[in-house]
């Protein structure tokens, strides 16, 4: 007998306040034309990133004819990157030209900072420690991050991404390094995991790409648990996964327009006969504004094949949750989340300077602050067991 789950919330003026973008049209100084001829690039304020990794987001170069599309298509792509408190663009006349000046607002890259989180949302489940990371490693937007942990799931992780190299190639890739310890969520014994994930791919357009990632999964158990690992004391799972992605969001920290759409095809028990199963995980997010009302949508499925390990079971309430039901966690082989949202601006986007002795620059200068309203509407289910 199919067993299925399903939980609805509908909550009414939920405020989001915090750092987010906004789509704000570059500023235009005294144009010589309506279509003006780009005569130079300025760039100042980067102090730490290279000038290479601006000027590849940008889609006009010398010579070229600007429109205000092009220029708020290259601004929302600066500010995509996600490395600076502010961009700005300004273009001022010269001659039969104009030279488009950049300015942008580097904010801070490298900085320790602690962890205290809540493990499955229980109380009795905290985990401690402290990390460091770099956004903007060498200069050339390059993540670098370690963690270490202590408390209910102790270890540690390292994480790299390189989101382009090999120039007009426009390869990424990356990888992750984790050594944890954690409760297994079915049944009453310690898991200790390393594992290993490999990435790499290729974008084909500035919004679609295609990767491949190789990974490997131990598991270790005590010996009075291993009727749950096929009478091992460990279980060593590698897997293939293939990916395709499109993002056309105008700003990926809060966008107002576009669609975004990540699908995954994961086959896991390679090299032995142990495991034989797949994954297949979809992520579908449409926005779409009227006025300063946005709308945005989102669907999530997660359907596997094959018989799942104890480890490694689909849920919902975990990373995946149904907002307004987040201590309520169901678990099965199959699972999807569909979630609709309306927002209204109550703040919209502002800049603020706080200047404060002994503080570094990025921390003060050009600080993002909005407030906005939401209405939301979740609905989800997870089934596949007895």
């Amino acid at each position: 007998m199919k067993q299925l789950y399903y939980k609805t919330v509908i909550t009414a003026i939920l405020l989001y306040s915090g750092v987010f973008l906004c789509p704000v049209a570059p500023s235009q100084a005294q144009q010589t034309s309506s279509t003006p001829v780009v005569g130079a690039i300025v760039i100042v304020g980067n102090k730490t990133t290279d000038e290479d990794i601006i000027r590849r987001e940008l889609l006009f170069n010398t010579g070229d004819t600007l429109t205000d599309s092009i220029l708020t298509l290259s601004h929302n792509r600066l500010n995509n990157l996600l490395l600076f408190n502010r961009v700005q663009i300004d273009l001022i006349p010269s001659q039969d030209n104009v030279i488009v000046l950049i300015q942008v607002t580097e904010r801070l890259y490298i900085f320790p900072y602690p962890v205290v989180q809540l493990e499955d949302r229980d109380w009795k489940k905290i985990t401690y420690g402290f990390g460091l990371v770099h956004d903007n490693f060498r200069g050339k937007n390059e993540k670098l991050a370690l963690n270490v942990l202590f408390g209910n799931r102790p270890g540690f992780n390292i994480k790299y991404l390189n989101p382009w190299f090999a120039g007009d190639a426009h390869l990424y890739g990356g990888f992750y390094l984790k050594k944890f310890q954690m409760d297994n969520r079915l049944y009453d014994f310690t898991e200790r995991h390393l594992e290993f994930d490999f990435f790499f791919g290729k974008y084909w357009t500035y919004y679609f790409s295609n990767g491949i990632g190789l990974g490997r999964i131990q598991i270790n158990v005590d010996k009075q648990y291993a009727q749950y690992f096929r009478n091992n004391t460990h279980d060593v799972n590698y897997y293939l996964r293939l990916s395709t992605f499109y993002d056309k969001r105008d700003l990926y920290a809060y966008p107002t327009r576009g669609f975004y759409m990540r699908n995954e095809i994961g086959y896991y028990g390679l090299f032995h006969d142990y495991f034989d199963y797949w994954k297949f995980y979809l992520d579908v997010r449409k926005y779409e504004h009227w006025q300063s009302l946005i709308f945005a949508g989102r669907l999530y499925t997660m359907i596997t094949e094959g018989e799942l390990p104890v480890y490694d079971r689909v849920y919902i309430g975990f990373g995946e949750r149904v907002r307004g039901h987040s201590y309520e966690v169901y678990h099965g082989k199959h699972a999807m989340i569909g979630s609709l949202e309306l927002r209204y601006p109550i703040l919209k986007l502002r800049y603020y300077n706080i200047p404060l002795p002994l503080v570094p620059n990025p921390l003060t200068q050009n600080l993002k602050f909005g407030l906005n309203m939401g209405l939301f509407y979740d609905a989800g289910m997870s089934w596949g067991y007895d």
